[in-house]
This record gives structure tokens, C-alpha cells and sequence, in this order.
């Protein structure tokens, strides 16, 4: 089975701790540690700032990555950047709920609502702390609305930035991930 996992720098591997940046390694980035649990093909389609495509021409973009690839399951983790610039989160659950209604039908879902930030070298701001814990329950009730497998990352470790996940974060949320997936019934058949 091919599994696409869509998101941001926490799905890319960013690690805060370099002067430039730079990727945690294959085995400190969630996709990668999912892929190794599963033994499924994951691709790993993260992207530093992305925020959640909800123009026409960004959800071109995106329904062109998925007939390229041709994933069963789609992981989407995102909105955390939406919160970083401004987006309130009412609005960038309405921004998920268009992104999402652009995935072609056999295509299974599973959105995750990102880790819970905490103030830190990123963060300072408590509405955007409250912020990112409404977002997890505007998703959970999008996700049963759509009839889409739901993961709220919730308190994973994070750096000492407040926004990334550390290495032991990854790892968690690749263990949660594979929890729900490997529940999915005649999962080799998607």
C-alpha cells in the first residue's frame, strides 16, 4: 500500500536545533518511522511553511500530486502555520473542509490535527496556544462529519521552539498513526 503524508515542516523533519535548520535524519522523521513500522511505501510530501491550500490553483496542484502518486491512504497534518500567520481557527478548519472535498473519491484519509504548541522560541502568544487546541475540535468534528480516520497529535514532545516536534515526538506520532491504521479493515485491499 502507498501512503502520501501532506503537511508541514513537522511533516517535513525539520530540526529547529541547526543554525540553518536542516531534517532530522530518515529514522527522526514521523513518515519515515511510519514506514518502517508498516513496511508500506510512504512518501513523504512535507513542506517548511505550508500553510492549507485553499485556493483553486493550490488544489490543482494538489489533485495533481495524487494522481501522480497514487496513494490509498492520504495523511494531512496542517494548520499550524495557518494559526503562525493569522488565520483564525474557525477558518482554517473551513479551509481543511475545501482542501479535503478535493480528494478524489477511493482515496482513504486520515486528518491529523497538529501537536499542541507551547510558548517557546516561536511561540508567545496564548491565543495562538488556545488557538491550535480548537483547531484539534473543529477537525475531530470535521473528520466524523466526513467519514475520515481522525488523529489529534495533542502534547507530543516538542523542541524548544514550541512549534516542532523532536525527535521522540516523531517517533510518537508515527506509533500513533500506525495504531489507527493497521485497525483499518482489509487494509491491503486499499
Amino acid at each position: 500500500m502507498k501512503i502520501l503524508c501532506f503537511g508541514d515542516s513537522n511533516t517535513y523533519g525539520f530540526d529547529p536545533r541547526g543554525f540553518f535548520g536542516g531534517r532530522y535524519e530518515d529514522n527522526g522523521r514521523w513518515p519515515e518511522v511510519l514506514g518502517a513500522l508498516s513496511s508500506h511505501q510512504v512518501i513523504n510530501q512535507g513542506q517548511n511553511g505550508r500553510t492549507i491550500p485553499h485556493r483553486e490553483n493550490e488544489a490543482a496542484l494538489f489533485r495533481n500530486t495524487l494522481e501522480n502518486t497514487k496513494p490509498a491512504l492520504l495523511i494531512i497534518m496542517l494548520g499550524t502555520n495557518d494559526l503562525l500567520t493569522g488565520c483564525a481557527p474557525d477558518d482554517a478548519c473551513r479551509r481543511m473542509e475545501y482542501f479535503l472535498s478535493h480528494v478524489p473519491e477511493g482515496i482513504k484519509v486520515m486528518l491529523i490535527a497538529p501537536p499542541a504548541m507551547r510558548r517557546g522560541e516561536w511561540v508567545q502568544d496564548e491565543g495562538i496556544i488556545e488557538g491550535i487546541h480548537k483547531i484539534a475540535e473543529l477537525y475531530r468534528t470535521l473528520a466524523r462529519e466526513r467519514g475520515t480516520l481522525f488523529l489529534a497529535a495533542g502534547s507530543l514532545p516538542l523542541s524548544y521552539d514550541g512549534v516542532h516536534l523532536s525527535r521522540e515526538g516523531n517517533r510518537q506520532l508515527a506509533k500513533k498513526a500506525w495504531d489507527i491504521i493497521r485497525e483499518i479493515p482489509d487494509l491491503e485491499d486499499i
